[in-house]
């Protein structure tokens, strides 16, 4: 499904941060989001991800818009936070348990794992994890949901240029 961008302006107050963006996503493409700091990455990606709306116009995901798609976050849409959002207390398992259906196989959990290099950290609490490992099962957790949609918000920002190959490859 072609996600698609039409006339999209958000303003917060009297600052308008996007200003009529039209623009379509194809299917299995990868898109990167170059700019300074305070252009609007991050809003447009909170429109994409429905944790804010448009001022004006709408986001389409085929040809329905995401604000009416009830499953669009659970089923589409697998997201990695700037700020990480993992849930401390909890073990790198059980965050990544939280973004598998109740249908899907927890072998995806341990094949990531795996592949990121982190498997000896499967029972620790998130919270003693430095901020690269923390990077890694933040981006595990989006890619074991394989959503239709990936939405990163500088998902490499605190991984070296080793790790960051690995991600991307």
């Amino acid at each position: 499904m072609v996600l698609k961008l039409r006339d999209v302006y958000k303003s917060y107050k009297d600052k308008e941060v996007l200003k009529g963006i039209t623009y379509e996503f194809k299917n299995n493409g990868f898109y990167t989001i170059l700019g300074e700091s305070g252009v609007g990455k991050t809003t447009l990606a909170n429109l994409i991800l429905t944790l804010d709306k448009p001022t004006s116009g709408d986001i389409w995901l085929g040809e329905k818009s995401i604000y009416e798609i009830e499953d669009y976050l659970s089923n589409y849409v697998g997201i990695v936070f700037q700020e990480f959002n993992l849930i401390n207390g909890l073990s790198v398992l059980d965050n990544l348990r939280l973004s598998l259906a109740n249908d899907k196989d927890e072998n995806i959990i341990i094949e990531y794992l795996k592949k990121f290099k982190l498997t000896k950290y499967i029972n620790k609490d998130v919270r003693y994890l430095s901020g690269g490992e923390t990077q890694r099962v933040a981006i595990i957790r989006a890619l074991v949901k394989d959503a239709k949609i990936l939405v990163c918000d500088e998902p490499t920002g605190n991984l070296d240029s080793k790790n960051s190959e690995l991600i991307f490859s």
